[in-house]
């Protein structure tokens, strides 16, 4: 699965895996465990976007825009 994730919105991304491929913004890379990141714009007034990401035996990608 890939997920496309707005430049326009302060996003904060919580992922945690088991034997999976979890690409992360940044190319952060995660094959088991758990990773926070909060990218997208700094704007306080921006809206904000919550990911709660699960992936096991799969592969997830998150890219910016």
């Amino acid at each position: 699965v890939s997920v496309r994730l707005p430049v326009d919105a302060a996003v904060t991304l919580h992922a945690s895996g088991a034997f999976c491929s979890i690409t992360m913004p940044g190319a952060q890379c995660i094959a088991l465990g758990e990773r926070t990141v909060q990218c997208g714009t700094q704007d306080p007034s921006a809206p904000r976007l919550y990911i709660d990401a699960s992936c096991a035996f799969g592969s997830l990608s998150f890219r910016m825009g």
